[in-house]
């Protein structure tokens, strides 16, 4: 049975917004099991979600300096 918080992931993104200096934060969420879902199509999701909630826009480049997705339940 899947839940919500079936998984706990956390990223720390990096970017230099264009004449900014350099910037780095961290993103964290729960999310539910998919069905036939990839690692890769789960981290993909991740990162673009924490890129949208870091206000990062396409035109920026950003490195991905952690991540981690773990089963929630400990």
């Amino acid at each position: 049975m899947s839940g919500e918080d079936d998984y706990y992931w956390m990223v720390t993104l990096q970017w230099t917004p264009p004449g900014e200096g350099t910037r780095t934060n961290t993103v964290d969420g729960k999310c539910a099991r998919r069905n036939g879902y990839t690692r890769e199509e789960y981290s993909d999701d991740i990162i673009q979600h924490a890129r949208e909630c870091l206000g990062i826009g396409d035109e920026v480049n950003s490195s991905v300096m952690f991540f981690s997705i773990e089963p929630n339940k400990i």
